[in-house]
C-alpha cells in the first residue's frame, strides 16, 4: 500500500512564485491553505507584472503580513527564474521573510499527482505506483527533464534528476534507467519533441504549465522542517551557463515593498 501523505501544520503566511516559463504565476497561502492565485500567460511580461501581481496578493489576501516566500528555482527561462528570484529576495530582505526554493520540474509533478488524485477523488483509489517524467524546452533541440515516481495525491520521489537532454537520445535515456512507461508531461508545448514522441507509445504525453499553487504546496512540507535558503546567496538553478545581457531595469529595481 502506498505511504500516507505528509502531515503539514505550517503556521505562516507564504507567498509563492512561479516565472520558469512563458507563465507569471503567485499564489497566496495562509497556515497551509490556498487562498489566492494570480497569473498571467502573456509572453516576456514577468518584469512588468510580477512585482504587482505580489503587491496584489499581500493586500488582497495576506493583509500585508508575509512570513515565507516560495520561488520556482529552475531549470527553466533564465531571464524569467531571473526575475523571479530577484523579487522573491527584495520581498525577503524588506519583510524579514524566509526563502523557500522549490526546484521547478518537481513542483510540476507534484502538481500531476495532486491533480490525478482529484481526478480519481470520486472513485476507489488505485495503489498502482505512476513514473511522471516532467519535460521543459531548453535551447534547440535539447530539453530538461527529470523523472518522477509516486502515487496519487501524494509527494513524488525524483528517481532521475534533472538534466539536459538532446530530444534524440530521450527514449534511450529513460530505457537505460528503466522507465518505458510513463506520463511525459511538458511545461509547454514542443512541437518537434512532441512528434517524436509519436512514435513511442509506452509514453502518453500532455502539457502541464508550470503554477505558483504547485509549488506553494511542494514548498509547504519544506516549511514544515525548516528548510529555507540564505537570503544573501540565493540563486537560481540554471542547469546550464547562464550567458546574460545587462538588463534595462532588474525585477528588484521595481520592487515598492
Amino acid at each position: 500500500m502506498p505511504p500516507d501523505p505528509v502531515n503539514i501544520a505550517a503556521k505562516s503566511h507564504m507567498i509563492a512564485i512561479e516565472t520558469s516559463s512563458d507563465v507569471c504565476s503567485v499564489a497566496a497561502f495562509s497556515d497551509g491553505i490556498l487562498i489566492q492565485e494570480i497569473r498571467t500567460d502573456i509572453a516576456r511580461s514577468h518584469a512588468t507584472q510580477l512585482v504587482p501581481m505580489m503587491e496584489r496578493l499581500l493586500t488582497e489576501s495576506l493583509d500585508t503580513h508575509i512570513d515565507v516566500i516560495a520561488v520556482s528555482s529552475g531549470p527553466g527561462s533564465f531571464t524569467g527564474l531571473r526575475i523571479g528570484v530577484s523579487a522573491a529576495k527584495g520581498l525577503a530582505f524588506a519583510r524579514r521573510a524566509r526563502i523557500v526554493s522549490v526546484p521547478t520540474l518537481t513542483g510540476i509533478a507534484h502538481g500531476v499527482m495532486k491533480q490525478s488524485f482529484t481526478v480519481q477523488s470520486s472513485r476507489t483509489r488505485s495503489p498502482a505506483e505512476q513514473a511522471i517524467i516532467v519535460v521543459s524546452p531548453s535551447r534547440k533541440e535539447e530539453v530538461y527533464c527529470a523523472a518522477f515516481r509516486g502515487y496519487s495525491g501524494e509527494y513524488p520521489r525524483c528517481v532521475l534528476t534533472e538534466a539536459a537532454v538532446d530530444i534524440h537520445s530521450f527514449e534511450d535515456l529513460f530505457a537505460r534507467n528503466g522507465i518505458r512507461n510513463a506520463q511525459v508531461i511538458l511545461s509547454a508545448p514542443i512541437p518537434v519533441f512532441e512528434s517524436l514522441m509519436e512514435k513511442i507509445p509506452s509514453y502518453t504525453v500532455r502539457v502541464k504549465k508550470p503554477s505558483a499553487v504547485d509549488v506553494g504546496y511542494w514548498a509547504l512540507q519544506k516549511v514544515f522542517r525548516g528548510e529555507y535558503e540564505d537570503t544573501s546567496t540565493y540563486e537560481p538553478y540554471y542547469l546550464k551557463a547562464f550567458h546574460a545581457e545587462k538588463p534595462r531595469l532588474s525585477a528588484l529595481d521595481r520592487l515598492s515593498f
